[in-house]
């Protein structure tokens, strides 16, 4: 069989993302100076760093890389991590560091110009259940992105205006964020490419094509068999591919993305449960409702009203409600 051709991963990457619930914040644009280093804490977000200028390091529990001038770091499981400009500072909180900007007294002052970062997060609704999300490293670094300042400086709006920076439902906000998240996994996928790197799913059409089916007609009654025939391959050998590409079978991350599109319907209507379970592929709503209590331990109109009298979005953590926020 021959190899797959490579293809444009951006078309993918808005296919994947563009249904996914995505906001952004940038915390700080900030110069420091002298033996600079903070830690920072463990995050529900995706978090990310640009170097505007100078050197400096990010370390994890398992990694530690040097980054440079238009690199950016992107944490995807929010994973503890450290940034400092030598390996080896006294570190202060990132708390204790945000603090300081909000008292007007910035720490890291004293001491020669070494660094200038910008960093901040994407939300994700539910970004533990995302599948696509699931295949990434935890750490991807992206290198001599020359518009990296630019794109992290275009959230800077975010930070003007408390309401939109707490609000999951800004449109502008919400698509200008999506927008950067795909530049800087483009980016990733990019460099992946070029040093002759694995990238799996982006690189691969016969994936990109299923995945466009799943994304597209998740609502009707699929089969692996089916899909499979339609990106030109035998069941059992779509099956092996997907899996060894998105760490989960073909039917897997299609219910997993019903399931997602089942709680965006959910939190953001109020069509009956018989029409969102029609919407999704059920045949009736009472296969529905026992799939769904089966998978996160609470029925779908449970869901709904946690949702709506947090008036916010009712968070899955493990498979599990876990929290509203």
């Amino acid at each position: 069989m021959s190899k797959a051709r490579a293809f444009p991963q951006e078309p993918l990457l808005r296919q994947v993302l563009f249904n996914l619930r995505i906001s952004g914040s940038l915390y700080f644009d900030s110069q420091l100076h002298g033996d600079w280093g903070m830690a920072v804490s463990a995050s529900e977000y995706i978090q990310f760093h640009c170097v505007a200028a100078g050197v400096c390091w990010l370390t994890t529990a398992t990694e530690q890389v040097r980054l440079s001038p238009g690199d950016i770091a992107l944490c995807m499981r929010g994973q503890v991590h450290t940034l400092s400009y030598a390996p080896d500072v006294a570190l202060a909180t990132d708390q204790a560091y945000l603090e300081s900007l909000r008292q007007g007294a910035p720490l890291f002052r004293e001491g020669p110009f070494n660094n200038r970062l910008l960093c901040g997060h994407f939300a994700i609704m539910d970004r533990d259940t995302v599948p696509f999300l699931a295949a990434l490293p935890d750490l991807l670094v992206v290198r001599h992105q020359s518009k990296s300042v630019e794109w992290a400086n275009a959230l800077r709006g975010l930070l003007e205006s408390k309401k939109e920076l707490e609000s999951n439902d800004n449109p502008v906000s919400n698509r200008l964020a999506e927008a950067l998240m795909i530049r800087f996994l483009e980016g990733y996928f990019q460099q992946q490419s070029q040093q002759g790197e694995p990238v799996g799913v982006i690189q691969d059409r016969r994936i990109a094509r299923a995945l466009n089916i799943f994304h597209r007609r998740y609502h009707e009654p699929l089969t692996v068999e089916q899909v499979a025939g339609a990106v030109g391959m035998s069941r059992s050998a779509f099956s092996v591919l997907f899996k060894r590409n998105l760490k989960q079978g073909p039917m897997e991350y299609l219910n997993s993305w019903r399931f997602y599109q089942a709680r965006k319907i959910l939190q953001q209507s109020h069509r009956p449960l018989s029409q969102v379970s029609l919407d999704v592929g059920y045949a009736s709503e009472a296969a529905f409702s026992r799939a769904f209590k089966r998978r996160y331990d609470i029925t779908p109109g449970e869901y709904r009203l946690s949702a709506i009298n947090s008036k916010s979005v009712a968070v899955i953590r493990n498979g599990r409600l876990a929290a509203t926020r």
